[in-house]
């Protein structure tokens, strides 16, 4: 009868081993991402953090901690304005825990303090962030890395794959304007007026207005000639944006152009789009599992529509077309986890969705 007990409580362990040896504990780092892209010195923007959890158990509070190391081209102001926007089916749970310059470099720690991290669960978070010295295109750097910490007791990282992520950034010189108000704001959900004006021109040609509905690739839509130089004036200008409306925030630039045919860059201004008549799309489950449906409003037509899947890098994944007046199917379930983008190509419409993938 004891050799009987033995088996079994032998049987129990060995069960109970086998169960947490198959246990999943996996926090993913979906994307780190700083918008906009490219900033002129001094002017402001935020970088975005997206990160997820599936695991068997809880995350406790303080299990779980994400650095961003950011290189010197940008700073983060003093105190840090740091937005938690917010869990999938959960609230607000990280906090900015430690902050640091060392060699130049920014150094952020962010910890789930206010709450525990749950299963399925994925969350957004922003810092913003200050253009302090110009760099060469795209060699700013942010890196984010994601670990379990003592806190998190009994768990461990089961997938050490997808806990990092990286992205590049570029700050050009001033603008040769000193450039006042500039703002975008949609037009009777006809067009997009946008609008700035400037107090100093100097050696100044013309400003090409330019338009993004991802705040990173913008494209000229147009271009608009100096009023007149000077050290201190008070010009105003208007450009109307006549493309066809696309729902959601879309994303607008100047691009100064000098006499002597030298760049740099504005501020950006954001228009948000709510019109019924706009162009739009939806990806849903989101996140996803691998399989996801695709629609889309404002279209009149059943031309098929060049579409494009983008990794978080901006490398085209996949390549195919949609129905815009049907229930598209999205299989992606051979593709690793992470942020992906959903980008329609058209003459006169460039529309894009951002989704998660978590297997």
């Amino acid at each position: 009868m004891k050799n009987y007990k033995l088996i079994i409580c032998l049987f129990l362990l060995l069960g109970s081993a086998l169960a947490k040896a198959q246990a999943t504990y996996d926090f993913q780092v979906a994307a780190v991402s700083p918008e906009p892209f490219s900033v002129a010195v001094g002017e402001e923007g935020q970088i975005f953090i997206d990160v997820g959890y599936l695991g068997d158990a809880p995350v406790p509070i303080g299990g779980i901690r994400v650095q961003l190391s950011i290189s010197g081209e940008i700073e983060i102001p003093l105190p840090v304005n740091f937005s938690d926007n917010g869990c999938y089916l959960s609230g607000s749970i990280w906090a900015v825990t430690y902050i640091a310059y060392i060699n130049g470099n920014t150094e952020v720690v962010l910890k789930n303090m206010v709450g525990v991290m749950n299963d399925g669960v994925s969350c957004s978070m922003t810092i913003p962030f200050i253009g302090k010295s110009v760099s060469c295109e795209d060699c700013g750097a942010i890196s984010c890395n994601a670990s379990f910490t003592d806190e998190a007791i009994g768990i461990g990282d089961t997938n050490g794959n997808n806990n990092s992520a990286t992205a590049l950034f570029t700050v050009t010189a001033p603008l040769p304007i000193k450039l006042g108000e500039f703002n975008a704001k949609v037009d009777d959900c006809s067009s997009v007026n946008v609008t700035w004006n400037t107090y100093s021109e100097e050696n100044f040609d013309r400003a090409e207005v330019q338009k993004s509905v991802d705040g990173r690739n913008f494209v000229t839509i147009g271009s608009v000639k100096t009023k007149g130089n000077g050290a201190s004036v008070n010009n105003s200008y208007v450009f109307t944006d006549n493309t066809p409306l696309v729902s959601g925030t879309v994303y607008y630039r100047l691009k100064a152009i000098d006499l002597d045919n030298s760049i740099s860059y504005s501020r950006v201004a954001t228009a948000i789009v709510k019109c019924d008549n706009a162009i739009d799309m939806n990806i849903y489950p989101n996140p996803t599992h691998g399989e996801a449906n695709v629609t889309f409003s404002g279209f009149k037509t059943n031309n098929m529509r060049e579409m494009l899947l983008l990794n978080v890098k901006g490398d085209v994944v996949k390549n195919f077309k949609m129905d815009p007046l049907s229930n598209n199917n999205l299989n992606i379930s051979e593709l690793p986890s992470g942020v992906y983008y959903l980008k329609l190509v058209d003459e006169s419409i460039v529309l894009q969705k951002k989704f998660i993938k978590v297997n």
